[in-house]
């Protein structure tokens, strides 16, 4: 009857937020494109089809630069093929959400707080053949929004869940309008997993679990 509101409320939306600069610029469109170190971000299947034997990339990135000026994104990942069909890789992803002053509902003061929120990645990638490869992604993930604070549902705390990713790539060499040229498709099932809460008996929300899927040439 319009009384209720039912959209669903999810957590840790930083995990949105691409920390590879190519894809971001793209508007995020990279999960078909040629792969790289930041690969296990959007499509963790495109490690597998890398030349190089190993690799590691160091990320910085200002968020909300314009409105705030100390919320930012830090991103490290780093692959190693253990042969020609199989390789690993691990991230770390860190979001500082700056400094907060904490208020309760008299407005009273409660200090400054600094949250923050990371992922952990562990990363398998593996072709199978020249033309097709999955691969898939173990998150671990901790939200510090407000440890130690109180609310109606008690004590606040940091949250914890974990998921996964699934992740898939096609790609056929071709020729177009006279040139080589490599087609691809890709498609990636991000951040599947348990829920988040943030206290004892308090409310639960959802990962944003997101779905890609594109192609490139």
């Amino acid at each position: 009857n319009g009384s209720e509101s039912n959209n669903i409320v999810t957590a840790v939306p930083f995990l949105l937020i691409t920390p590879d600069a190519r894809a971001g610029a793209m508007g995020d469109a990279g999960v078909a494109v040629a792969g790289d170190v930041n690969s296990a971000s959007i499509n963790a299947a495109k490690l597998a089809f890398l030349d190089k034997p190993y690799g590691f990339a160091l990320s910085y990135s200002p968020w909300l630069k314009s409105l705030v000026p100390d919320i930012n994104l830090a991103y490290l990942s780093g692959f190693y093929k253990l042969d020609e069909r199989n390789t690993i890789g691990a991230s770390l992803r860190y979001f500082s959400l700056g400094q907060i002053q904490l208020t309760d509902i008299n407005q009273q003061d409660l200090g400054i707080s600094n949250p923050n929120e990371l992922a952990f990645d562990v990363t398998f990638a593996r072709s199978f053949g020249k033309e097709f490869s999955l691969g898939s992604s173990l998150r671990y993930i901790y939200s510090n929004l407000a440890s130690g604070q109180f609310s109606s549902s008690g004590q606040v705390r940091g949250g914890n869940a974990v998921s996964i990713d699934i992740a898939g790539l096609y790609k056929t060499s071709t020729t177009m309008f006279g040139k080589d040229a490599i087609l691809s498709a890709g498609a990636n099932i991000s951040n599947i997993g348990t829920k988040m809460s943030y206290s004892d008996g308090g409310q639960s929300y959802f990962l944003p679990t997101n779905f890609k899927l594109g192609g490139a040439s």
